[in-house]
C-alpha cells in the first residue's frame, strides 16, 4: 500500500516519487529530471527504480500526487530517509553492474 499526498508541480524535486496517470493506468516512478519552467511548460522525466530506461515525459496535468510512504508486510517504509536512499543507491548500482556484466 502506498500513501500519496497532493503536491504542487513547482514543489516536485528530483528524487521524489510521484504518482501519475498514464493512459488508463496509474504509475508511481521516481523523478530523474525536470525540464521547462520560467514560462515554459514543466515536464518530468521519470523512471522505475529497478529499470534503467526512462519513461515518456510526464506533464503537470498527469500528476496525481507525491508518494510519501509505502507499507510492506505491515511495516511502514519512509522513502525519503537516509536508509532508503542508501538502499536505492546500492540497488541501482547493482542493477547497472548486472547489465554491464551480462
Amino acid at each position: 500500500m502506498i500513501t500519496v499526498e497532493p503536491v504542487a508541480p513547482l514543489d516536485v524535486k528530483v528524487g521524489d516519487i510521484i504518482l501519475y496517470r498514464s493512459g488508463e493506468s496509474v504509475v508511481a516512478h521516481r523523478v530523474m529530471r525536470i525540464e521547462g519552467g520560467k514560462g515554459e511548460t514543466l515536464r518530468f522525466i521519470l523512471r522505475e527504480d529497478t529499470l534503467g530506461t526512462l519513461d515518456q515525459p510526464v506533464e503537470v496535468k498527469q500528476i496525481l500526487g507525491k508518494v510519501v510512504s509505502v507499507e510492506r508486510a505491515g511495516r511502514n517504509i519512509d522513502l525519503y530517509s537516509i536508509r532508503a536512499k542508501v538502499r536505492l543507491l546500492v540497488h541501482t548500482m547493482g542493477s547497472r553492474l548486472k547489465r554491464y556484466i551480462s
